[in-house]
């Protein structure tokens, strides 16, 4: 399967990437500032890494079957897979369409050494689509003013679009497993002239590694968080509370909105302080008041577990003693059965328990709930 699609994995990385740009754009020295940190991998990104070779593979016509013989492939990951093939499809309006996956992209005449890879490239007459497969399940991400997306649409545009007359650039975000997609439109003339008077004089400041640091949200995922001063002062100035503003000792409604909204980037800001600290004390180095000590154990668990049936069976105990059967949960049968297969056999004996109230900005779609309606649901 490697063989037959490109390896996710060993991508090339520009200093001013699409996917980071959400960042360079709003705090320029960042992106020089983040060379000074070693590349942090994460099960998330394997994970992510490899669901897009799944859908790669998918797309280009190979079969479910064929996948599954690796073990770094799940049915999870096929059965997205073929819910975005779909969507692609749903995207042509006729077999003459231009469609590339997995296309490198050249924005560098707005950025310098600027490239991406789009993951999905639709060519239909004088529109350019661009699809962006997103793997995760943390927070919905739109398409909407996203300057991952526009900057792919960019180098699309100048590797492929002006020369096949494209006029209008559409941009989409599939998400499936949150049941996220999100689509924005521009016209070629206003993306030119955002890449002309936004991107590229931002860019240039950028790549000197110049211009001011600005905390903000763009930090949550900033490899320089730990040590930026600009982000120390942002957190404590919110924690601070506004400092004696109010006579009164008591948080305003306004107050505590701003103290929410931080809430992201200071708890991000904080873990990362703290593993830093910890890369420092483990390195020798001192942190005053603090030191590096041996956690508490994890959970007992069986050394050799054929072992263990042998010891138990010399004893005179039979598989029913150690051995548990239980029936699969709903998300085990999507993956026995195929989500399709299983919503039509079981969905009529599969419920789900209402969540737990949360806290969430009042641009989400859920309907508010008050605690009245939350007891009821309880009882219920």
């Amino acid at each position: 399967m490697k063989e037959q699609t490109h390896d996710h994995a060993a991508r090339a990385h520009a200093l001013l990437s699409a996917s980071g740009a959400h960042r360079w754009l709003a705090c320029p020295p960042s992106a020089a500032a983040a060379l000074r940190y070693p590349d942090e991998s994460s099960e998330y990104a394997t994970e992510g890494t490899r669901a897009h070779e799944v859908a790669e593979a998918i797309v280009s016509g190979m079969t479910p079957d064929d996948l599954l013989e690796h073990d770094e492939y799940t049915v999870e990951m096929v059965n997205h897979a073929i819910e975005y093939k779909d969507y692609i499809e749903e995207q042509r309006t006729s077999p003459d369409d231009l469609l590339l996956l997995e296309t490198r992209v050249d924005f560098s005449p707005w950025v310098p050494e600027g490239f991406g890879t789009c993951d999905a490239m639709l060519i239909r007459g004088n529109v350019l689509t661009v699809i962006d497969y997103k793997y995760g399940v943390g927070v919905p991400v739109s398409a909407v003013d996203n300057p991952q997306m526009r900057l792919y649409a960019l180098g699309a545009l100048n590797d492929y679009g002006i020369a096949l007359d494209v006029e209008t650039v559409e941009m989409h975000i599939y998400q499936p497993r949150i049941h996220n997609i999100s689509t924005d439109t521009i016209s070629v003339d206003k993306l030119l002239r955002w890449g002309e008077k936004v991107v590229k004089p931002i860019a240039a400041k950028a790549w000197e590694g110049k211009g001011t640091y600005k905390a903000g949200d763009h930090c949550r995922f900033c490899p320089h968080a730990a040590k930026c001063r600009a982000l120390a002062h942002y957190c404590e100035s919110i924690v601070d509370l506004h400092g004696s503003e109010h006579a009164i000792p008591t948080l305003t409604p306004a107050e505590i909105a701003d103290i929410l909204t931080a809430e992201p980037v200071i708890a991000s800001w904080l873990r990362r302080v703290k593993a830093r600290a910890l890369e420092e004390l483990l390195d020798g180095k001192e942190i005053p008041g603090f030191k590096a000590v041996d956690g508490r154990l994890g959970n007992r668990q069986w050394a050799d577990e054929s072992r263990v049936v042998e010891i138990l069976r010399d004893n005179g105990y039979g598989e029913d003693d150690y051995t548990e059967r239980k029936l699969k949960s709903p998300a085990g049968m999507d993956e026995l059965l195929g989500k399709k297969t299983a919503a039509e056999m079981l969905g009529s004996v599969t419920v789900r328990k209402p969540g737990s109230p949360t806290i969430v900005p009042d641009t989400d779609r859920r309907p508010a709930v008050t605690k009245a309606e939350a007891l009821a649901k309880d009882y219920d």
